[in-house]
């Protein structure tokens, strides 16, 4: 393994919250803008491409195979997915929160918040995706060698398209999702509110504040739903005399 890929491998461990520090370097001395003589379009736009980025990671994990686009903190590919959205993209998850984040910025409306942005997230995924070639390689040899000459990295390519293998399994997705959709939504309210409170908006802060708390509310309800459900499933695998 080559240094770049032990840094990827690094990166991947800690993927959630590498992008905590450019959140706050941004907030702290990127202030948000406008864009001139096109508002309200950028809003219209970076809410389209969030909402595409969620999408396609809704899509990529609901048709994934079990063991896979997962959020463990070690690579794991009990699968290899070669069909929907990883048919015209290897990486189809990393596009989608580049398609995320990228919409919030463009919200945002600093040109140097967007570009510093989308630059670190961009050199991000370089490493972090040559580490998981790396481990996907070893594990499944000629049969990863021919799906990484199918199918391009990153950038799309819609005519290679082939229908999902597998049945969109959505009850999993929307747990999986879960931090994902929260983080996303709640990183959009505070950059409104962030904006407005910089560029003199009419929309009052405690109008964000209530949305905020409301969403934090739904998704603590989500979360202990979860582990109910998860406890749960644990039970009933347990052997009927009690065993660990």
């Amino acid at each position: 393994m080559t240094r770049s890929q032990k840094f990827g491998s690094l990166l991947f461990k800690y993927r959630s919250f590498t992008p905590l520090p450019l959140i706050v370097l941004v907030f702290a001395f990127f202030p948000p803008g406008t864009w001139p003589a096109i508002e309200p379009w950028p809003l219209v736009f970076g809410l389209i491409l969030a909402l595409a980025g969620e999408a396609i990671r809704v899509h990529s994990c609901g048709h994934a195979a079990e063991g896979t686009s997962g959020r463990e903190s070690t690579f794991r590919a009990d699968d290899l997915n070669t069909s929907g959205f990883y048919s015209i993209c290897r990486n189809p998850l990393y596009l989608g929160n580049l398609l995320l984040m990228g919409g919030i910025l463009l919200v945002y409306a600093n040109p140097w918040a967007l570009l510093l942005g989308m630059s670190f997230l961009g050199l991000q995924y370089h490493f972090v995706i040559l580490a998981e070639e790396y481990y996907l390689g070893n594990k499944y040899g000629a049969e990863f060698e021919a799906f990484r000459d199918s199918a391009p990295r990153l950038l799309p390519a819609p005519a290679k398209w082939r229908n999902p293998d597998r049945p969109f399994q959505g009850s999993r997705v929307i747990w999986q999702e879960i931090d994902t959709i929260f983080n996303t939504i709640a990183l959009f309210i505070i950059t409104l509110a962030w904006k407005a409170k910089h560029t003199g908006s009419a929309m009052p802060a405690r109008f964000f504040l209530l949305s905020l708390l409301a969403l934090t509310l739904v998704y603590l309800a989500l979360k202990t739903r979860k582990k109910k459900l998860v406890k749960k499933s644990i039970q009933k695998k347990r052997p009927a005399g009690g065993g660990p």
